[in-house]
């Protein structure tokens, strides 16, 4: 029987370590940034028994993100046409030039869509590395966008490749280490492979695991937590007894207010509430007897009129009321 023609699937197949560096260094960029990404592409065929065809087979193209190099700024190789500097770009890459398999474009606050500049630049980056097939060549969007204006950023990255004159998203493979789709000798049946791999990560554990064989990253943040706590815990302890003590003041004040209010006549308006003087009522004569003696006024402040001398007594005796022989 027959088989029939291969089925090709390509993916994207990047370490989480790679790509959680590339975000790393993206987010904590002043700009938006572009860049080159370097690896591979690796061809597998896989052969497939079903139930209605004797034999088939699947070609697998995984494109293997390796490394990458960027721009801090936007406009670094490119006009802004998308016209390209070749020889800005020849000088930044240098030997990796051969390792280029496809570029990256990071966007903060922008819609996760690949605007006419990056398609038109797209097409005159693949012309430009011939070791690459047009197909293989990838372009990488990466955008930050914030929640419902919030602090919250939201981070969303697709891989694309041109089929045609259309761009196509492809699937991506985030692979960690000791993860089956990270070591070859279970597919290639080399147990060479597999003590290599082991003596490789062997070599290189002092710079990440400490004595204990603990990260040495996981510990500083640890001891960076443990050194906020304790220098939080004083300050919140004199929170907590100057509230304590505020809340003693109010209570004090709130039981000497009861008191004053009650030792407070019922007619007095309270200290709660507004006083207003009331205006002093007008006396009557008829209410109360009124008893007036004789006196003498020595010295009187009213100024003489010009011509009057001045003397002890005013004329006409000694100076009484007006009508207080009617009322004694």
């Amino acid at each position: 029987t027959m088989c029939p023609s291969p089925y090709v699937m390509s993916l994207v197949s990047a370490a989480g370590s790679l790509l959680s560096s590339l975000l790393f260094k993206l987010k904590h960029s002043q700009d938006d940034a572009e860049g080159f990404l370097l690896g591979d592409v690796q061809k597998q065929s896989i052969e497939k028994i079903t139930d209605s065809q004797s034999c088939g087979t699947q070609e697998e193209k995984r494109i293997c993100v390796q490394s990458f190099v960027y721009y801090l700024t936007k406009y670094n190789f490119y006009d802004h046409l998308g016209r390209l500097d070749v020889d800005k770009i020849k000088t930044f890459l240098a030997e990796r030039e051969k390792h280029v398999i496809g570029w990256f474009s990071y966007r903060r606050n922008s819609s996760h869509r690949l605007s006419l500049r990056e398609r038109a630049l797209h097409g005159n980056l693949m012309t430009m590395f011939p070791g690459v097939n047009a197909n293989e060549f990838l372009c990488a969007l990466i955008t930050d966008q914030a929640l419902d204006h919030s602090i919250v950023y939201s981070t969303e990255y697709s891989f694309f490749q041109w089929i045609g004159s259309c761009p196509k998203r492809i699937p991506v493979e985030i692979s960690n280490l000791r993860g089956s789709v990270v070591l070859p000798y279970r597919n290639q049946h080399n147990s060479q492979l597999s003590s290599d791999y082991s003596t490789l990560l062997g070599s290189h554990e002092r710079k990440f695991l400490n004595n204990n064989h603990e990260s040495a990253y996981a510990c500083q943040v640890e001891t960076l937590y443990k050194s906020i706590i304790s220098h939080l815990e004083p300050l919140r302890s004199e929170l907590i007894q100057s509230t304590a003590a505020i809340l003693g003041v109010a209570a004090d004040v709130e039981r000497l207010q009861v008191q004053v209010n009650a030792l407070a006549p019922k007619d007095v308006p309270t200290t709660t509430s507004s006083i207003h003087a009331k205006p002093p009522q007008e006396s009557k004569i008829d209410e109360a007897p009124l008893i007036l003696m004789d006196v003498e006024i020595a010295n009187p402040v009213t100024p003489p009129s010009t011509g009057e001398s001045i003397t002890d007594e005013p004329p006409g005796g000694s100076m009484t009321s007006p009508g207080s022989q009617d009322l004694i």
